[in-house]
């Protein structure tokens, strides 16, 4: 039994039926070997692993804290000379907080800290001079009013980021020094200075105990001088007048009127 042509009809619906399983076919192989988008790759990636690992991590152990920076200490002041003379020089030592043994031009010199000068307590200054200079290439800048003569030599200087005379004053550490007279950054350590103070940082907080009270500040006799003067020995007669307005102002910032630091002012006075 002859079996009948397939018509046009059918070969045409068979062609159609063919070409859809084809694509059907091509379709799966493309999802198949097509990589997910981007945002569904990272949930697979990263979201479902935290969900297995996380649980079987270890207690983060704290870290230290690490210890605070002393405040803000810029690279250079407004007061420093710009015309002045200024050299490098390799720390060797530091010796105390405001005196450094130096290598200039392969000679060893020292140097000391140009406008400071160290309280009778000076562990803070020799802890932050040795943090901010030791095994430090440092610049050190002259002042025209004291050329650098004699041993040590006083200079302002540069470490780094740190301008070290000013840093020392602004964190209690040390002093402004009135003598020599006339140096360019005395106003600016003042400030520094009367900054600290208020805040009783480094050597302020016990210095500020041991100072005597102004009389003007309990309703006393009126001292015996301007307390927002600042004096020397020679604006003085006796050591007496020199004593009265020492213990009268009670103004530590004094030190010409008394630089050892022992409470009598102006001993060289009759």
């Amino acid at each position: 039994m002859k079996s009948k042509p397939f018509t046009f009809a059918q070969i045409a619906v068979l062609v159609i039926l063919a070409l859809l399983t084809l694509g059907g076919l091509g379709w799966m192989l493309h999802l198949l070997l097509t990589p997910p988008p981007a945002e569904v790759r990272l949930s697979m990636t990263t979201l479902q692993p935290a969900l297995i690992f996380t649980a079987t991590l270890p207690p983060a152990t704290p870290t230290a804290e690490a210890s605070p920076a002393p405040a803000s200490t810029p690279s250079q002041a407004s007061c420093l000379p710009a015309d002045a003379a200024s050299l490098s020089a390799r720390v060797l030592s530091v010796l105390d907080g405001i005196t450094l043994e130096v290598e200039i031009h392969g000679e060893t010199r020292q140097v000391r800290y140009l406008g400071v000068e160290l309280p009778q307590q000076s562990e803070l200054a020799d802890a932050l001079n040795r943090q901010w200079t030791e095994n430090q290439t440092v610049q050190l800048i002259a002042d025209p009013a004291v050329p650098p003569q004699g041993e040590p030599a006083r200079y302002y200087v540069l470490a780094g980021g740190v301008f070290v005379n000013q840093a020392l004053i602004r964190e209690g550490a040390a002093l402004p020094a009135l003598y020599p007279p006339g140096i360019a950054c005395i106003e600016v350590f003042l400030q520094e200075e009367a900054q600290a103070r208020a805040e009783q940082k480094g050597v302020w907080k016990d210095l500020l105990a041991h100072l005597p009270t102004p009389a003007v500040s309990i309703g006393l006799t009126p001292p015996a001088c301007d307390c927002n003067r600042r004096y020397t020995c020679a604006d003085f007669a006796t050591r007496r007048e020199a004593q009265a307005c020492f213990d009268a102002c009670g103004d530590y910032r004094n030190t010409t009127l008394d630089p050892d630091h022992n409470g009598l002012a102006c001993e060289e006075l009759p």
